[in-house]
């Protein structure tokens, strides 16, 4: 199977000489794509008017694409009214994706037009870059254009086409194998020391590849630092290796970039410890499962071969994210030829370079993403933030695909048909790919497109009859409360639903949607808790205009709340046709600005002031804190560093922030005594607890057991409004880093004031 080919041919090349396949190739990916989504013959005009997806993910991408046409990503003041909704906890590494969908809302003026100009884009997009990247492996362009269609076409791209949009703009996947092949070869052409503009134009190459997603960007790097210590072996020199671990370190470094934002904000901050939160365990739930690979389309259609995927499903625990791992007929022979050309270099026998490149790959991929493998170390001993393993498959999809047409390519029987120019040696991969195309997209995706199509008209509709009765700017109050992101159902209400009211809204601002386990979030967390009359007295307060109520998130169908709401303001103002939304119109007790206050002045004016504990309680310094209630007193304006309330009182966490900080209301009296009662955790016994009143620095001994330190401050004039409570030794328990436990506090005013 050794056969002669070029190492050099540019990446470039094929633009020149075979742009007709490649103008054919893009034109079919776009209309067979729109086609599949929108049927016969509509779908030769792609629809722009309306969403192909329109549901749980899809609708959060669809937010993101809202905020990046206002403005950009990090914050909008329409969501989380009137906190705003600031998204920098929740770091992305997609601003390549991002701002192709601003300049996508620029061109069609709707956040739905730009998701699915961006969906539709994908096709053309991942063909170009692996027909390119083929045929810089010297492959044939008819082999080249099937085997690029196929990878196009992967189930794994509609699976993320209705869900996690952003990995549906895999195009970078065959430029990563390209740089990985160019580090086997450790060819000189890509020593990026050369010169300054080889540098440079490396350097720019992989910060606009990171910036398509961290997943790609991590699984690039794999791919580099396989090869690189392939090429060494290989070639008995470290110069593919130092190359791999230079063009790792730049993805990393464009990573690092397009995440800088969330660094700074979360160091300024502190983490948030609610949002993407991610533990070990993940990586086995989310890990790569061999068996699926092989399977047929869970929506085959051949009814008998998705019943295989419904048998496997059935028996076993799987997610969702596992039927996209399916490779497709094609794909599993290509996967069955790399793991023979595997075999058979272990036995001696000369096997094509390429080849060998990617089966290596391919068994480094296995090896290090499939459940109970090398990522579980990574887990462990890194980081758990990568879980989603399985989303490699798109990695050994391209490699499968690439191995069957190169032995179809090497074949020297269908060779020779092409030295002779006749047809069958073009009939022969041409109907390959009519086979694959058949296996691996279904008959139809309409019956989705059109139930999105009537969800999203429906809310639609509804959200104008709001916008049109109310003034600009007005604020509307969603029940049930639900955290953003990543909350799940609740009841029968899906994730993100609530976000209809933003996505289809212009002037409309929206509680719902600010950051989960930041100040907002909490105030309407424990805002939903408190009586009807009570949440309706608050939000008047804040100047809400209107209640928007979805039933499906209550166990009794929102019953006994509308029956109060019909007490205290008569029948709903709107009921949608299907009657699962309401819309109550309110009247504020008064118009208030809120855009200039901040979050301790906003709580003022609702007259309800919380905490991360819970609502503030009324108490006086010398009653002090007690750790073991939720809620702090109201002459507690913050306080971070402390993990959540326990029967005995609370622990400091280090992973929130390396002290305990308590913010006061008004400045504390210049003289006074401060009481603690404190335990100590693990390596912290019989160590000072430093504790920090403006300029002054005290020391108490904390012990294995709760016990009662008495303090006393003298500020010598100092004005001062906080106190920080600093652990000499914190430790991992869990997911918290431990120091010490307080269960009281009290400042008692040495002047009796």
């Amino acid at each position: 199977m050794q056969s002669n080919f070029s190492h050099n041919l540019s990446f470039w090349h094929p633009m020149r000489h075979d742009w007709k396949w490649l103008f054919i190739g893009s034109v079919f990916s776009v209309l067979f794509a729109s086609v599949l989504l929108s049927g016969w013959p509509s779908g030769l005009i792609p629809h722009l008017d309306y969403p192909y997806t329109y549901s749980g993910d899809t609708n959060f991408t669809s937010w993101l694409v809202q905020r990046v046409m206002d403005g950009w990503l990090f914050d909008n003041p329409r969501s989380g009214y009137p906190f705003g909704s600031n998204f920098l906890d929740y770091p992305q590494s997609d601003n390549g994706s991002l701002l192709a969908l601003k300049l996508f809302g620029i061109l069609t003026s709707s956040y739905y037009g730009a998701l699915n100009l961006y969906l539709l884009l994908s096709f053309p997009l991942a063909f170009i870059s692996s027909f390119l990247v083929l045929k810089a492996f010297s492959f044939r362009a008819v082999y080249a254009f099937c085997a690029a269609l196929l990878f196009t076409f992967t189930p794994f791209h509609f699976w993320r086409f209705f869900g996690h949009i952003f990995y549906t703009w895999y195009f970078v996947v065959p430029i990563y194998f390209y740089y990985g092949w160019k580090i086997f070869l450790a060819e000189p052409s890509i020593w990026p020391f050369s010169s300054v503009k080889k540098f440079i134009f490396l350097f720019a190459t992989f910060i606009f590849l990171s910036a398509f997603g961290v997943y790609y960007a991590f699984f690039g790097i794999i791919s580099f630092v396989v090869s690189g210590f392939a090429s060494a072996i290989k070639n008995r020199s470290a110069r593919g290796l130092i190359i791999s671990i230079i063009f790792s370190g730049m993805l990393a470094c464009g990573v690092g970039l397009n995440i800088l934002p969330n660094l700074i904000y979360q160091h300024k901050q502190g983490a948030n410890v609610e949002v993407a939160h991610r533990e070990p365990k993940q990586t086995e739930t989310y890990g790569l499962k061999v068996a699926p690979l092989l399977f047929p389309t869970s929506n085959h259609r051949i009814a008998k071969f998705s019943k295989l995927v419904t048998a496997y499903s059935k028996y076993f625990e799987v997610t969702e994210a596992v039927f996209s791992e399916s490779l497709g007929i094609m794909g599993s022979v290509g996967l069955l030829v790399l793991l023979i050309a595997l075999f058979a270099a272990t036995l001696g026998k000369q096997i094509d370079l390429r080849l060998r490149f990617f089966s290596l790959l391919v068994l480094a991929y296995i090896l290090i993403a499939n459940t109970g493998g090398l990522s579980v170390l990574f887990a462990l001993i890194i980081s758990p933030a990568i879980r989603g393993w399985n989303r490699i498959s798109i990695f050994i999809s391209f490699a499968a695909l690439a191995a069957l047409f190169l032995v179809l390519q090497q074949n020297k029987k269908i060779e020779a048909f092409y030295k002779n120019k006749k047809l069958v040696y073009y009939a022969i991969p041409l109907i390959l790919l009519s086979v694959g195309l058949f296996d691996q997209t279904p008959s139809s995706y309409t019956t989705i497109t059109n139930s999105a199509k009537n969800r999203f008209i429906e809310d639609r509709d509804f959200i104008k009859k709001i916008e049109a009765m109310l003034p600009p700017g007005s604020a509307i109050y969603e029940l049930p409360y639900m955290g953003f992101p990543e909350y799940g159902s609740n009841v029968n209400l899906a994730d993100y639903d609530l976000l209809a009211g933003c996505l289809n809204s212009k002037t409309l601002r929206w509680s719902y949607a600010g950051m989960k386990g930041r100040k907002g979030d909490l105030f309407y967390r424990y805002l939903s808790k408190e009586s009807v009359d009570k949440q309706l007295e608050v939000i008047k307060r804040l100047g809400f205009a209107g209640i928007y109520i979805d039933r499906n998130g209550f166990a009794d169908q929102g019953k006994a709340l509308i029956g109060q709401l019909n007490a205290l303001l008569g029948s709903p103002t709107l009921v949608r046709n299907d009657d699962r939304v309401l819309f109550y119109r309110i009247s504020p007790s008064s118009h208030v600005e809120l855009d200039s206050l901040s979050f301790r002045q906003i709580m003022e004016q609702a007259g309800y002031i919380i905490t991360e504990s819970g609502p503030s309680y009324r108490a006086t310094l010398a009653e002090g804190i007690d750790f073991t209630r939720s809620g702090l007193p109201f002459f507690i304006k913050d306080i971070k560093g402390l993990s959540g309330v326990e029967s005995w009182g609370r622990w400091s966490d280090a992973k929130l922030a390396p002290a305990v900080r308590l913010d006061f209301a008004k400045p504390l009296p210049n003289q006074f005594d401060l009481i603690l009662s404190t335990t100590a955790y693990g390596p912290n016994v019989g160590h000072n607890l430093k504790i920090i009143a403006g300029t002054e620095t005290y020391y108490i001994t904390l012990h294995d057991k709760l016990s009662e330190s008495k303090l006393t401050i003298d500020l010598k004039g100092e004005k001062v409004s906080s106190i920080e409570l600093v652990p000499p030794f914190p430790a991992k328990f869990e997911s918290r880093k431990l120091g010490f436990g307080l269960a009281h506090l009290k400042v008692i005013d040495k002047l009796g004031r």
